[in-house]
Formats: C-alpha cells, structure tokens, sequence
C-alpha cells in the first residue's frame, strides 16, 4: 500500500470515524460533480486550527460534527494538504443544522449554499457579490504575474484597482448587513470580510443587528474586540515595545520620541499589506526630513519570509518582527491588534493620534500636520 493511500485510510477509519462517533448537530452535505472519491477534506477555525475531518467519495462527501449552542462560528472547508491551491478552500459560518453544497466544481468552484437559514443566507451574500470577487481574483492575479515577471509597466493598472474593488466590496456588505439585520452572517462578514477594516467602522453596523444574530462566538468576539479597541484610542500614550530588527538588533519605539512614526503592522503573506508599501515609501520620501519616520511590525511566524518580503517591497525604513503566536485574542504587548494591516500615528510625546490610515490618507494626514507645523512656525 502507497504512503499515500496508507494515509488517507488512515484518516477514514482513525479521524473520519471519530466525527462520526461524536453527537452530531451540525451537518455538512456536498454534491459536486467531479468531486474525485479519497481526498481528505478538513472543517478548521479561521485561526486554521483543526476542528473535524472527512474523506470525499465520488461526487461530494458529508461531515457530521458538533457545535455547542450559541457558540457558532467561522469556519474553514479545505480539500487536501496544500494551502492557497485554486478551489481548495470555502469560508463558511456554521451552527446547529444542515449546510448543503452543490455544484459542478471543480472541487468548491462557484458552489452553491443552501439548507439551514444561515446557509441560505450566505449563499444570497455570496452571490450578492459574485461579480465583484472575481474581478479581485483576476486583479491579484494580474499583479502576482507581474511581479514574477518584472514587469512593472504592467504592475501599475492592477495595484490601481485594488482599493476601487475593495470599496466595492465594504460598500455592497455594508449594504446586506443591514438588510439582513436578524442574521448570524452578519457578525460573520464583520468579523471576517472587513479584516482591514478598523473596529470602530465596524461597530455601529455590529449594534444594529438584532439580538438573534448575536447568539454565536463571533458575537462574543466581536464585543471584546469593540472593548479592546479602547487600548489603542486615540490620545493614549504607546506602551514600550522593544522588538529585533533585521539586524537582529533590540529597538525600542522609546528611541523615536521627538518623531512623527507611522507604526504599522503587517505580514509578508498579507496582500492588502504589501499593496500599501508604495504609499508608504512615497510618505517617507516625502516628509522623511520632518521628523517623520516609520516602524513596521511583522507577524510572520518565518523570519525568511518576512526578511525575503522586506528586500523586495524595498522596506528601506525600520523593520521588527512579532510572530504572530506572542498575540493573546488580538493582544500584542498593550495594543489591541485584531488583524493586518493595522497601523498608529503617534506623534513625537508618544500619544496616537491617528488609526489605520490607507493608501493616500497616510500623506494628506501627514500634510495637515507639517502644513500645520509650518505655519505656526
């Protein structure tokens, strides 16, 4: 018997029996033509942490699992080992009932939800923005050949798309968040769908809905993060944080007093991160020489990746790395960091003033305060 085979027996008599062993309340349907019989199909959290498993037959598979009541959550539908392979993965929210899944794949190409309520509603979100997410996968897709190529003639229509599709995107969710006030997928897209998205733009949506869509972890979730975002009000002072460089060299965010710094947090597999390095050189080129600098924060678990990262983007300004696994629920050393990017202004007494400025709103903040500056001088 090859490894191969060896191991997917493996997980269905080892794994695939113990879901099936459990006391099932949530069940997971798949139709899919083409779907081939013997992949390991894997239900994770958003965090990639395993939850339950089962191996597809011909044409689908079905995962029973349990999921305590009120404590629905996100989830992740992986087909097989590798990551970021096309069709591999579904995103979904799942609680106690049935999610059905049909299609002609290949494997979760353009599948279709239905069954319980939340499963139907997700699909109706889903399709409310079919369009709209293809063009950002096309958009992606575009820049990665171009960066492999060198190409960067070609990089500059791509890159320019990105936020027009992203605003696209927060517009048409912000839209069926609130048409659909009384559903779970609404905490569900706020948790995971704005997750460049600061908590306080997420927070008048959260208080909306309805006290049936908040009957799940997400709810519980969201309500610290929306207490934990206190930690990085404006107006407070930054807590010290010393941190290695690239030289391997301790660096304190004490050394910048009498500065300017855009703190700001990021990770090299983090795409709408490194979209926002070309505003950020053009800042520092810009109001370098006014007591303005920057410090990004990597989480990268790798060190390679994220040195690797900073060579290519030309990170020419202070680089520290945090792997991500020092975070506690979004807490890193007295910030609250719910996801990346993320990024602080602090002015030179150490106080934020400023949160999450993107693309073009890093330079115009930056341009108030030194036109500010100048004229007071």
């Amino acid at each position: 018997m090859s490894i191969m085979r060896l191991f997917i027996t493996l997980i269905a008599l080892g794994l695939g029996a113990w879901s099936q062993a459990q006391p099932g309340n949530v069940h997971i349907k798949a139709a899919i033509t083409g779907m081939p019989a013997g992949q390991p199909v894997y239900l994770m959290d958003y965090n990639r942490h395993f939850k339950d498993s089962t191996v597809t037959v011909a044409g689908g598979f079905v995962l029973h699992t349990y999921i305590a009541p009120g404590e629905g959550d996100a989830f992740v539908l992986q087909i097989g080992r590798p990551l970021g392979m096309d069709n591999t993965t579904l995103p979904l929210y799942a609680e106690k009932g049935t999610i059905h899944i049909s299609g002609e794949g290949p494997l979760f190409y353009r599948v279709r939800l239905s069954g319980s309520r939340f499963a139907r509603d997700l699909d109706d979100y889903r399709q409310s923005l079919q369009d709209n997410e293809a063009a950002i996968s096309n958009n992606f897709k575009a820049i990665d050949a171009a960066r492999k190529n060198g190409d960067t003639a070609a990089l500059v229509k791509p890159v320019l798309l990105v936020h027009p599709l992203d605003s696209t995107r927060e517009r048409r969710t912000t839209q069926w968040i609130e048409a659909h006030r009384s559903s779970p997928i609404g905490v569900w897209l706020l948790y995971t769908c704005f997750f460049y998205r600061h908590v306080e733009s997420q927070e008048p949506l959260f208080r909306k809905l309805l006290p049936g869509a908040k009957q799940n972890a997400l709810a519980k979730a969201m309500g610290e993060q929306i207490t934990g975002n206190e930690m990085n009000a404006v107006g407070r002072t930054v807590p010290p944080y010393t941190l290695p460089d690239t030289a391997g060299r301790q660096v304190s965010l004490q050394d910048f007093r009498g500065q300017y710094v855009l703190l700001d947090f990021w990770a090299s597999w983090c795409h709408p991160c490194r979209e926002e390095t070309p505003f950020l050189k053009a800042a520092l080129q810009r109001y370098g020489g006014q007591d303005f600098t920057i410090v990004s924060v990597s989480i990268d678990e790798h060190a390679d990746a994220w040195l690797k990262a900073v060579r290519k983007d030309g990170m020419t300004w202070t680089n520290l790395v945090d792997p991500a696994h020092n975070r506690s629920n979004g807490l890193m050393h007295g910030f609250y960091l719910p996801t990346v990017p993320t990024n602080l202004l602090i002015d030179p007494t150490g106080k934020i003033i400023a949160r999450n400025l993107r693309g073009a709103a890093v330079d115009k903040k930056l341009s108030d305060i030194f036109h500010s500056t100048t004229q007071n001088n």
